[in-house]
């Protein structure tokens, strides 16, 4: 599980992310939709730890079946698609 709290992430006076409450089941495959500039890369960026800057709490309780962390991030892509 992947909690997010307050979570709030500027460039310069620009808001690009302002999260109350977030949370995200790690054993489930999540989406992200949106359009141009709303934050989705900025919003991974500061869950894998890219991107150390930001407001508020991100906390991670990883769920471990059969022992075993899952730990799984990526981008996937393609032209004018969601996929």
């Amino acid at each position: 599980m992947i909690e997010i709290r307050n979570l709030a992430k500027s460039f310069g006076k620009i808001r690009i992310l302002n999260i109350e409450k977030m949370l995200i089941n790690t054993l489930w495959v999540t989406a992200v939709r949106g359009e141009n500039g709303l934050g989705k890369t900025t919003l991974f960026s500061l869950i894998s730890g890219l991107e150390l800057e930001f407001e508020g709490e991100i906390v991670k309780k990883w769920n471990r079946p059969n022992g075993y962390y899952i730990c799984t991030a990526g981008f996937l892509s393609v032209k004018n698609k969601c996929l």
